[in-house]
């Protein structure tokens, strides 16, 4: 598993009547419905939801910060059968088998389908994640494609709205094991502005396959299958592959129930001259229903000004951000072809593994542990040979030179 912190979805503390200042004029938000007057106080607010063919129920209790009536959304999600995870100062909330990461105090948002605005920045009070009442319709639909309603029935006595919530550290919630697990710090969707369209990938004659976790990692563990396992399992049978149809080098980080470090690792690759490596893991989410695959590669320093970033001096894998973006694109839709999956997106982030290795490299979550039915999948050796065909055919294709849009330069 590639991340190890998570916001747990509990259930939002019973808080007593709380007043909603919402004079929502027609058109004046987007998509937002006109369902409250001025000065009205609501108790709780039931949102509803088409979730596999039903009408699912979510019941909150709003509550207003500086005139602004906002809903725990986390509790929302919980309650339509997704859920919410915290990552330093972003939250991944997933719903429909879709993400969508948001910053805490800022009202951007990187989701699968696409990215966006809100209306209000998103606020945290405890264990709450904030979204603004006229922001949750819109952002249901821009982020995962579903239809969300609301209705509030009206209190009979309003009380002083509570005041802007002091900022909570999360606590670092590690899984077992996780001391070598590669960090996931800032992450933002991979978004065309860090991609060009002549982006060409460099000749690969060697590739370095990673199997992540091993020996007294496990990384995460489901009823069907272990992290470490899969990844070995899949690593290896992508390695077979390569050198029986491969004119250059394939290469293992480890070929058995090991655990090298991560330094050990990267190591490894730049002593092989390795041009690309591929880091194999599986995701754990705290929504059960989350599911699909998910690709992170390293940040081009040279772009950061134009996302806001302060200059900083170009390392490792980030001096090959654009072959490991145009890699990475390869192999999202071979994986998707192979295996039928969710593509739950591309996404930049910094890590230790990418500092460590001097050419292209990403790393690839091939699926969620934490779901039942696609744990099961994963558990299947005949699934394990498509995603290891997958990684297989995207290292060929990309080792032929093949451009972003798949032809041949």
């Amino acid at each position: 598993m590639f991340n190890a912190r998570y916001l747990r979805g509990e259930a939002v503390s019973s808080v007593a009547l709380f007043v909603v200042v919402a004079a929502v004029f027609a058109g004046a938000l987007h998509r937002a419905p006109d369902v409250f007057a001025a000065q009205k106080a609501v108790t709780s607010i039931t949102f509803k939801a088409p979730v596999a063919n039903a009408t699912r129920e979510a019941t909150v209790e709003p509550r207003t910060i500086d005139g602004v009536a906002y809903v725990p959304v986390n509790a929302v999600l919980q309650q339509f059968g997704g859920g919410a995870t915290v990552l330093a100062e972003r939250v991944e909330l997933d719903f429909l088998g879709k993400s969508a990461w948001v910053r805490l105090d800022n009202n951007s948002v990187n989701a699968s389908l696409k990215e966006f605005q809100l209306s209000h920045n998103i606020l945290r009070d405890n264990r709450d994640i904030l979204m603004a009442l006229a922001d949750v319709v819109s952002f249901f639909e821009d982020a995962f494609g579903a239809r969300v309603s609301f209705e509030a029935p009206a209190a009979e006595k309003p009380q002083e709205s509570i005041s802007e919530p002091e900022a909570v550290v999360m606590q670092d919630l590690s899984l077992p094991g996780a001391s070598e697990q590669v960090p996931l710090a800032d992450i933002d969707s991979l978004s065309t502005r860090q991609q060009t369209s002549d982006t060409r990938v460099d000749q690969i004659t060697v590739v370095a396959i990673d199997a992540g976790h091993g020996g007294t990692d496990p990384g995460c563990q489901s009823s069907a299958i272990q992290e470490k396992d899969l990844t070995l399992a899949i690593a290896q049978q992508a390695a077979s592959l390569l050198q029986a149809s491969f004119e250059g080098r394939a290469i293992l980080t480890r070929s058995q129930d090991a655990s090298p470090s991560l330094q050990v690792r990267a190591r490894l690759a730049n002593a092989q001259n390795a041009d690309l490596m591929i880091s194999i893991h599986a995701g754990a989410s705290m929504s059960p229903s989350a599911h699909g695959f998910e690709l992170f590669v390293p940040p081009d320093a040279r772009l950061s000004a134009a996302l806001g970033n302060p200059e900083v001096q170009a390392r490792g894998a980030a001096k090959h951000a654009p072959e490991s973006a145009a890699i990475a694109e390869v192999l999202a839709r071979k994986l998707a072809e192979a295996t039928g999956a969710v593509n739950r997106g591309i996404r930049v982030t910094p890590c230790r593994l990418f500092d460590e290795v001097n050419r292209a490299c990403l790393v690839v979550e091939v699926g969620s542990l934490t779901n039942r039915e696609e744990a099961t999948k994963l558990a299947d050796q005949a699934y394990q040979t498509k995603i290891a065909e997958a990684i297989a055919d995207a290292v060929r294709t990309c080792a032929g030179r093949v451009s972003e849009n798949g032809a041949t330069p």
